[in-house]
């Protein structure tokens, strides 16, 4: 706010006061910014936290939540099929929901770019 009112200093002469409305738009800008950076903090941490929680789901994972079927001492036979199924799935989960989260955005950023412009003169 004090760079906002800085720079209203410098464009106005001392002597005019700033007016209701410039000081509503100065805590308006104020607003927007702090939301923005937290809207960007909330998606850091959200991005953090994913990524630790799939990489303790891949690391950990299988032998948390198959504990009762995997036997540790003799992975060599069945049980390395489990906990290989279940990463598989771990990873494949995410990279799905990227796909589709890729493709409404593709859907979405299509269907604008194929309307005729107002100045084409197209009906």
């Amino acid at each position: 706010m004090r760079s906002l009112r800085r720079r209203y200093d410098r464009r106005k002469t001392a002597w005019q006061p700033m007016t209701g409305l410039e000081q509503r738009w100065i805590r308006a800008r104020q607003k927007e910014r702090v939301q923005r950076r937290a809207r960007i903090a909330l998606i850091a941490a959200g991005t953090l936290l994913l990524l630790a929680g799939l990489t303790w789901l891949v690391w950990r994972g299988p032998y948390v939540i198959d504990a009762n079927y995997i036997n540790r001492t003799e992975l060599m036979k069945g049980s390395a099929a489990l906990v290989t199924g279940l990463r598989t799935a771990v990873v494949a989960f995410p990279a799905a929901l990227g796909a589709g989260i890729a493709l409404l955005y593709t859907a979405r950023t299509y269907r604008p770019t194929r309307r005729a412009p107002h100045w084409a003169g197209v009906e």
